[in-house]
């Protein structure tokens, strides 16, 4: 058969071009993928940095037992980001994992900004700082594994920052003690919309 080395020509042309076409668009999805994930570090580096210090600055104060006065709540603030919800559909290029990391942040972020409002009219945090510390420190805790890949990546990593172990602490002594609801209480409210109890169970 004359035809049958033209043909296998044609099919090895063929299927260079299916994994031309495959390595191009692998490439262009990842390089999709890394650019919306620089512009979101870069936002949440200075975003994470405050929740940082506003953690340990929350421990340090209660265990020195200064309070919270007009002056901490004139100093301290946690900015809204502007970036990660204008980013849009663009989200989609990214990883489950990377989502959940970066979403979960800023919904923690979100609670605590509120609870910072609502402690600045009240006049300090009742009865503890527990609520708003767990915000904090499940944020960071949730992000950080996230955060230090792409920073090692960009070579852009905090060199310092204040050692949080102080404010885990300070949380367990506060559920220890009993002086607030658990934490368990706050994790219902992130998971039970997902959760297939929550809406497949029978009407009583």
């Amino acid at each position: 058969m004359a035809w049958a080395p033209s043909l296998i020509a044609l099919i090895h042309v063929v299927a260079l071009a299916a994994v031309i076409f495959v390595v191009g668009y692998h490439w262009r999805g990842r390089a999709r993928r890394h650019r919306v994930e620089r512009v979101l570090f870069q936002e949440l580096v200075s975003l994470r940095r405050q929740a940082v210090e506003m953690a340990a600055e929350i421990e340090r104060r209660h265990r020195a037992g200064e309070g919270f006065d007009l002056a901490f709540f004139n100093l301290w603030r946690l900015s809204p980001p502007l970036l990660y919800p204008a980013m849009g559909a663009a989200l989609a290029v990214l990883p489950g994992g990377t989502l959940d990391r970066i979403g979960y942040f800023h919904a923690q972020l979100a609670d605590a900004r509120a609870r910072l409002s609502n402690a600045r009219t009240a006049g300090g945090f009742e009865p503890t700082p527990y609520r708003m510390l767990s915000c904090l420190v499940r944020a960071i805790s949730h992000v950080d594994p996230w955060y230090e890949g792409v920073g090692r990546t960009l070579g852009n990593v905090e060199p310092w920052e204040p050692d949080l172990a102080g404010a885990s602490a300070l949380l367990g002594s506060f559920e220890d003690a009993a002086q607030e609801p658990l934490v368990l209480a706050y994790y219902w409210a992130d998971c039970a919309e997902g959760h297939p109890a929550a809406d497949d169970a029978p009407a009583a």
